[in-house]
């Protein structure tokens, strides 16, 4: 017959195990979310251009809490920026012929200020998340 002191205790980690895909999957969708709404044709300051996707960039890796999102956020970033950007397509002619370099290098400038944001995002963000599941296990 096995005693009380025998008996294994329940891991205080069983509601958080729950929860985490859901916040990962959240994770992933800010990112999305973040990219539809830098691609909607809207007057952005330069500014909100350069702070949203470091912000988008930080709250998906405390999501996800892993490495892999230096993968996973921006593939997920562009990804939400294209899927509203494609049918507006016409916003990057429009970009083109404002300035003197073509549809092309407008694109590229645009993925260079978007893209190095969430990634300086992630490298914050992922300690960050670590941190926080380390204290909610305990």
């Amino acid at each position: 017959m096995i005693s009380q002191e025998q008996t294994p205790s329940a891991t205080p980690t069983s509601s958080w195990r729950g929860w985490d895909l859901g916040l990962r999957l959240l994770g992933v969708a800010v990112a999305v979310v973040g990219g539809v709404v830098l691609s909607l044709p809207m007057a952005v300051p330069l500014a909100v251009v350069l702070v949203l996707p470091l912000v988008v960039g930080v709250v998906s890796a405390a999501l996800v809490r892993s490495w892999w999102a230096l993968l996973i956020v921006p593939v997920a970033f562009r990804g939400g920026f294209l899927l509203v950007g494609i049918p507006l397509a016409g916003a990057f002619d429009v970009l083109a012929r404002s300035s003197s370099a073509g549809t092309v290098e407008v694109f590229t400038i645009l993925v260079g200020l978007q893209l190095v944001p969430v990634a300086l995002g992630i490298a914050l963000g992922t300690p960050i998340g670590k941190k926080l599941e380390q204290r909610l296990q305990q």
